[in-house]
């Protein structure tokens, strides 16, 4: 497998950086204690434990977006990448050198989410294990965003455009409000976006549902997945060709 050297490289950047990493993890978590807390003075539905820890697991995803998009970007500003193009090395290989290693990121931002939860005393049971292994998808589904964004524009570009991506992450995967319960735009950009279905899945996998009944938001998630790292290779194809 060719593209394993560079994704050992990549591999070692992202360790060579955990304040990115912590950071990612960081602002979910923060979140989700505020909310936590919120919820033991607001007895409200959309602040309950069981559901709100797999949210933020989802959402600690979105922030691999910036971190995937600025390796590419810095990549591609140092002049690495464009010696990487004289390797026999195809766009394929370059998506998977620059996603595979984000998951074990994922992983650990996931898991930071969940101990958060845990301390405001959301169950981890079975469930929670296949919720966060079924999920990890929605983390390529993110990279491959980010791949785009770093094969097409500049680290100072990708700054705005990945926050606003976080943001929107969090309005339309139903964080802090339920889209459907405010209608017109927001509820068909709701649906139409693959945010929301990720988020749903995983708090029906999080309370012990069966892979079954989770079957539609997962399959929705993993079609974004499959479409946003296709997309990643062709903007990576895109920039090959220059």
């Amino acid at each position: 497998m060719r593209w394993m050297s560079l994704a050992g490289r990549n591999l070692a950047e992202v360790l060579r950086d955990p304040l990115s990493a912590g950071l990612g993890a960081a602002m979910p978590c923060a979140l989700l204690a505020l909310f936590a807390a919120l919820g033991k003075n607001v007895p409200s539905p959309q602040f309950r434990i069981e559901l709100m820890t797999p949210a933020y697991a989802v959402f600690s995803f979105a922030m691999l977006v910036m971190f995937s998009a600025m390796l590419l970007a810095r990549d591609r500003s140092g002049g690495l990448f464009g010696r990487l193009l004289a390797t026999p090395l195809e766009p394929r290989d370059f998506a998977l050198a620059y996603a595979l290693p984000f998951l074990p990121v994922a992983a650990l931002q996931a898991l930071t989410c969940y101990a958060v939860g845990a301390a405001f005393g959301a169950p981890l049971g079975a469930g929670a294990a296949v919720a966060a292994v079924a999920l990890l998808p929605a983390a390529l589904g993110f990279v491959g965003l980010g791949l785009c964004l770093g094969a097409i524009f500049t680290e100072n570009q990708i700054a705005g455009l990945g926050s606003a991506l976080v943001t929107a992450v969090g309005v339309f995967g139903g964080l802090y409000f339920d889209p459907a319960a405010a209608g017109g735009f927001f509820a068909t950009i709701g649906k139409v976006l693959p945010f929301a279905a990720a988020v749903e899945a995983a708090r029906l996998l999080f309370r012990g549902a069966d892979l079954a009944a989770a079957a539609a938001p997962l399959l929705q998630t993993w079609a974004f997945a499959v479409l946003a790292l296709g997309a990643g290779v062709l903007a990576i194809r895109a920039r090959t060709r220059r």
